[in-house]
């Protein structure tokens, strides 16, 4: 068995909140949404018009833009850019090692978004530091 700490109550990243209500019923989210993927698998292509919203149970996942590659472990999340606005992934996805990933569906996070103002203010500003960051 293995200890899973949540994210702090206060933490600013609207990634880290939605992750903590995740996880008050793990069972349930684990149950519904993971999925299986082998090795080299690619999870999104850039420019996929896909919007779920994944977090890395067991694995390691590759994300990759032109300019950027990052590697991603167990109790990451990834795909919350396309989940929060929809429209095209601003990356490619490729599970790097067999890999257990909660594919979450993007009207999960957004509710969340919506009932909780907090949250709603640091995904603003977590895209709109994207945005200037891209641009």
């Amino acid at each position: 068995s293995e200890l899973y700490l949540l994210p702090r109550h206060n933490d600013p990243n609207p990634v880290k909140q939605f992750e903590r209500m995740m996880f008050i019923e793990p069972p349930l989210f684990y149950d519904q949404y993971a999925v299986t993927m082998k090795a080299g698998e690619v999870i999104f292509s850039l420019g996929d018009s896909s919007t779920e919203l994944y977090y890395i149970w067991q694995g390691t996942v590759r994300l990759s833009t032109s300019s950027q590659v990052m590697d991603l472990s167990r109790g990451s999340v990834f795909g919350e850019f396309s989940s929060i606005i929809g429209g095209n992934r601003t990356a490619t996805a490729t599970v790097l090692t067999d890999a257990i990933l909660l594919k979450i569906p993007d009207h999960i996070f957004q509710e969340t978004i919506e009932v909780d103002a907090k949250m709603s203010r640091k995904t603003l500003q977590m895209i709109s530091d994207y945005v200037r960051k891209n641009n």
